[in-house]
């Protein structure tokens, strides 16, 4: 089923993350190749789109992708080619930005798993287990300026880490990781000090403690694999 696009609202920034992300290997693309990989990427994200324009609107961009890219892009990108069959390429300080939200420039997406990391229901946990870390990494520096988990989520939200529609399930996990009760108010500058990867042991562990109790999950063991195994790569991709 679709999503309602209005009130997901990405960073435009993030657009231009992505875009860097495509052109990174400094080859010229056409601009028809650039909006198709745009859309495969936004599919990836879990954002159920069919063409250009609505991946755009994620943005809260109008239509256009030449547009799009000249105004979150500006001097990163070179515009080449005919009127008729521009293309377009990085520009010498194209190159990407170190501070965007996508830490995994050069790591392959994570295999999609139904239930466990895809858009439809389920533990809907991030694409990539990077981005679980990235999550956690942003949770610790941050947690402590927000009274509750909703101030908390909007902030994330914000950050463009994550799909929107995936940071209060991330952040509920992550709670239930580091607290014994759930309730986010009892989170201690200790818990935020504890080690990456006993906190992420933690959320797989409250995860398999508090059952899979997804009845529509054919073979739970299988399941529970997969789970682990995403967890490991989640661990293995702490620097």
């Amino acid at each position: 089923e679709g999503r309602n696009f209005s009130n997901e609202n990405l960073d435009p920034n993030q657009l231009a993350s992505i875009i860097a992300r495509l052109l990174g290997d400094g080859k010229e693309k056409t601009l028809t190749k650039i909006a198709q990989d745009l859309v495969v990427e936004m599919r990836k994200m879990g954002y159920d789109v069919e063409n250009v324009t609505q991946a755009l609107k994620i943005f809260g961009l109008p239509r256009g992708i030449k547009k799009a890219i000249i105004n979150t892009m500006g001097d990163q990108v070179v515009l080449g080619g005919t009127k008729t069959s521009p293309n377009i390429s990085l520009s010498n300080r194209g190159k990407v930005d170190e501070e965007a939200p996508f830490e995994s420039v050069n790591q392959q997406d994570y295999p999609l798993r139904t239930h466990l990391n895809s858009a439809d229901r389920g533990l809907k946990l991030p694409r990539n287990p990077w981005d679980l870390v990235a999550s956690l990494k942003w949770f610790i520096s941050n947690s402590q300026k927000f009274e509750n988990l909703t101030d908390c989520d909007l902030a994330l939200k914000q950050t463009g880490i994550i799909p929107k529609s995936r940071t209060h399930n991330v952040l509920v996990r992550i709670v239930h990781g580091l607290t014994n009760d759930g309730d986010y108010k009892s989170i201690t500058e200790g818990n935020l000090r504890e080690d990456l990867g006993c906190i992420i042991d933690n959320i797989l562990n409250d995860i398999l403690e508090r059952g899979i109790k997804m009845d529509y999950i054919e073979n739970k063991e299988e399941f529970i694999v997969e789970l682990k195994k995403y967890f490991q790569s989640a661990k293995d991709s702490i620097n």
